[in-house]
């Protein structure tokens, strides 16, 4: 089962918005605590050795997480049964390094640093993918042409990387370059970005609120219902006015009509 990234990182708003900014906080806070800086300077604070104390379960879970998004689901698609093999090795392998690295915690295998546990990873991917080669060319000369177009191919590409995860895993479980500090720094800074980057995506997802939408349109409606009866009672206005005069007009008639009628009786 993959998981897919562009279900969250997008710009459609939700009603749960608020999800972002509680993960992001929840990401980016203990990142921060978990950093080597608290006990490197000496920093008196409660949590300065959290960070060295849990970086191997740090790793455990990574791993546990590959697994379960990763090989898992090549075991499941994989539909040859030497590749579906060798993709099981691999995940009993990386099983076990993962319960290795909480393990060291309790100091019960040889292998304690998260560099040499990353070296001794990278180490099993490579072998796994190595025979995984070794069994695509043994099987190309085995196959017509035809058949070959139909079959999965392990390019030469694939083969010199297999070779150098396997060299560099050697090296990361002898010389134990990449100390502590650094895979700590590499995790905390990674878990910290990524924080930050969910907490900003929770205002781009925040929707427009439906209330001041409805606030605002009603505004709108009434100042058009108040011009609409201004100009109304300036209508109005104007009509009476009109009547007025009419009025008048009316009563200048009737004087005159009377004046004729007393002119016509004196003669």
């Amino acid at each position: 089962m993959g998981l897919k990234i562009s279900k969250f990182l997008n710009t459609t708003k939700t009603k749960l918005f608020w999800l972002y900014f509680v993960f992001g906080v929840i990401l980016f806070v203990p990142s921060v605590m978990l950093m080597p800086i608290w006990k490197d300077y000496d920093v008196n604070v409660f949590f300065k050795d959290w960070g060295y104390n849990i970086v191997n379960i740090i790793i455990c879970f990574a791993i546990a997480l590959y697994l379960i998004l990763v090989v898992f689901k090549k075991i499941i698609s994989k539909s040859n049964k030497v590749v579906k093999i060798l993709t099981i090795i691999e995940f009993v392998l990386l099983s076990l390094i993962a319960l290795g690295a909480v393990f060291t915690q309790f100091d019960v295998l040889p292998i304690k640093e998260p560099g040499q546990i990353l070296g001794f990873a990278l180490w099993i991917r490579g072998v796994v993918e190595v025979f995984r080669a070794y069994y695509f060319n043994k099987n190309d000369l085995l196959t017509t042409d035809d058949d070959k177009s139909k079959t999965s191919t392990f390019t030469i590409g694939n083969l010199i990387v297999s070779i150098i995860l396997i060299s560099l895993g050697v090296v990361m479980i002898v010389t134990n370059f990449i100390t502590i500090q650094i895979v700590l720094w590499v995790i905390t800074l990674t878990l910290s970005i990524i924080g930050i980057v969910i907490f900003v995506l929770g205002f781009v997802k925040k929707p427009i609120m439906v209330k001041n939408i409805i606030e605002d349109n009603n505004n709108e409606t009434t100042k058009e219902i108040e011009d609409v009866d201004e100009e109304n009672n300036k209508e109005t206005k104007e009509i009476e006015v009109v009547d007025e005069e009419n009025n008048k007009e009316t009563n200048d008639v009737d004087v005159l009509e009377d004046n004729v009628k007393e002119n016509s009786a004196d003669n």
